[in-house]
């Protein structure tokens, strides 16, 4: 495949997993610029390994990988934690259309899965996009065996912080 080819098919299949990098970036940092740098950071980084994607996962399991991988790096490099009091605009977009009002519920979530640990954000992630445990393992490099177990400890930490914030 030729340069020109490589471009198109990464930029076809980035333009399908818009969402994955924007979570992704949502995930780890609240302040739309430090989201921005790491938006594009998680390209950078994608459009330099793009040739060694191989297909053996999907493109939206590899994306996720390099994604996570380069939000940690960054982190360890220089940990941000703002937590938002008010919904993001993009939040408020997301559910407005979902035909409901439910930004604030939105940011509470946000707000809980920053409470987590850097695995368990990740874990809670990949959970609630509904990839299978094979996937959650290849991203996280945790043995497939051990994916539900982390599950169900995630989900039962989220359940408490989400307690607090008056949802169950």
């Amino acid at each position: 495949m030729g340069h020109q080819d490589d471009t198109k098919a990464f930029l076809k299949h980035i333009n399908e997993c818009e969402g994955i990098l924007q979570k992704i970036c949502r995930l780890y940092y609240d302040h739309p610029a430090d989201r921005e740098d790491l938006y594009q950071d998680i390209l950078l980084n994608a459009w330099k390994s793009f040739a060694s994607f191989r297909g053996d996962a999907k493109f939206s399991t590899w994306l996720y990988q390099v994604g996570i991988n380069t939000a940690m790096s960054k982190l360890r490099k220089k940990p941000i934690v703002v937590i938002p009091d008010e919904p993001t605009e993009k939040a408020l977009e997301m559910d407005e259309e979902r035909g409901r009002d439910n930004a604030d519920d939105l940011v509470l979530l946000y707000k809980a899965l920053h409470q987590l640990s850097g695995t368990d954000k990740t874990i809670a992630l990949l959970y609630l996009d509904e990839l299978s445990y094979r996937e959650i393992a290849v991203i996280t490099g945790l043995a497939e065996a051990n994916v539900g177990m982390r599950i169900s400890r995630v989900k039962e930490k989220l359940k408490k912080l989400l307690l607090k914030y008056g949802i169950s």
